[in-house]
């Protein structure tokens, strides 16, 4: 079972999106723009949106990769305004839908091909499967790939989150929290977002559905990194020497 949430929805014309959130109770879309996020359900928790648009091919890309983390889809729909739907009867799109994929306790992450409609464009999406001992994705996958090291926001204390990997050269450091965004501050228990920030890197920021506890690294992940310097600005911003468990 997997904790990630989010929406794919593709139009008639060969284009779609894939909205990517960590809030515990999704807004009724159908209501007033207005009024969406003024549930008291939804009001309760921060949380973190990222949306992001693709053509239909690569909707079937993104379906493929967020697959292995074997997440449970509450709701599906077919549009019913054409016979042929070649995006949602796809193999991709189907094997999501019906849960017929079957993997090993492993990983697995996109290739540089999938790219948003619009610039900056480059995502990469990092999923892993749910396994039967404690894996952390950040520290066992991410940043051996990425060849980076990372400052992951997981809210909680030395004691909840897992040790940071301060050995060798790819190191994972901790964002504890509380975090102030804008002028308001969002204490450790009231945060449903989990991100990370290259260290040395400011071109990019990642969103994910899990942070670094030894519960999170039981179920299946994913880690959607976007190119973008004015988000990774906007993270880097919360970060402080006061809520940051660095390597020394």
């Amino acid at each position: 079972m997997s904790p990630g949430k989010g929406v794919i929805m593709a139009d008639e014309q060969n284009k779609g999106f894939w909205l990517v959130h960590t809030a515990k109770y999704f807004p009724n879309l159908a209501g007033v723009i207005g009024d969406l996020f003024k549930d008291e359900k939804t009001i309760k928790e921060a949380a973190a949106f990222l949306c992001m648009s693709y053509t239909d091919a690569n909707l079937r890309a993104v379906a493929k990769i967020i697959d292995y983390e074997q997440p449970i889809i509450y709701f599906t729909q077919r549009s019913a305004s054409a016979p042929a739907q070649p995006f949602y009867d796809s193999n991709e799109i189907q094997k999501l839908v019906n849960g017929l994929h079957k993997y090993q306790p492993t990983a697995t992450t996109s290739t540089d091909s999938i790219r948003t409609l619009t610039q900056p464009g480059t995502v990469k999406i990092f999923a892993s499967a749910p396994v039967g001992y404690s894996s952390d994705i950040y520290s066992n996958y991410v940043v051996k790939i990425l060849k980076k090291s990372l400052q992951v926001y997981t809210p909680g204390t030395t004691t909840t989150v897992l040790r940071r990997s301060c050995v060798g050269t790819l190191k994972v450091e901790n964002v504890l929290g509380p975090i102030t965004v804008k002028d308001t501050e969002i204490q450790i228990g009231q945060d449903s977002a989990r991100w990370s920030v290259p260290k040395s890197d400011l071109d990019f920021v990642c969103l994910s559905n899990t942070g670094r506890t030894a519960n999170d690294a039981k179920y299946g992940a994913t880690v959607a990194c976007v190119l973008s310097k004015e988000a990774a600005a906007l993270f880097r911003k919360m970060i402080t020497t006061k809520n940051l468990d660095a390597c020394t």
